[in-house]
């Protein structure tokens, strides 16, 4: 809950950290590429971007 400041940084936090957490969990199969395409994009977002 530390991320979730307003909406939009909670729902990237959780876009980001599913993914990272199924594969750190070694269920890589679970993880599908379009929720390894959107977790690159917010991040690259936040890395780049304007944070809210």
């Amino acid at each position: 809950m530390a991320f979730t400041y307003n909406i939009a940084n909670g729902l990237t936090a959780g876009l980001v950290l599913h993914p990272v957490m199924k594969l750190m969990a070694g269920r890589w199969r679970d993880v599908r590429a379009g929720s390894v395409v959107l977790a690159l994009l917010c991040l690259l977002y936040y890395v780049f971007g304007i944070v809210h």
